[in-house]
């Protein structure tokens, strides 16, 4: 079950019970609807590498440049 966490009135929320390693589409879509919702979110204790790292922020298209250079 997702919980989402507000962290302030205008933006940001914390985000548990998902999985960042579920690379399905519904998981992408929830993920997505959450950071257009609420702009900018964290996720913790997620042990994710750094090639799932530069996966997930290339399917959401929030890509760090450097970031996806540096582990391709």
């Amino acid at each position: 079950m997702i919980d989402v966490k507000l962290l302030s009135g205008a933006l940001g929320a914390e985000i548990s019970g998902i999985d960042l390693t579920d690379v399905s589409d519904e998981n992408f879509n929830t993920i997505n609807n959450l950071l257009l919702e609420h702009k900018v979110i964290f996720f913790r204790n997620q042990p994710l590498t750094s090639e799932q790292h530069v996966a997930l922020a290339s399917n959401l298209d929030i890509r760090n440049t450097c970031l996806c250079k540096r582990f391709k």
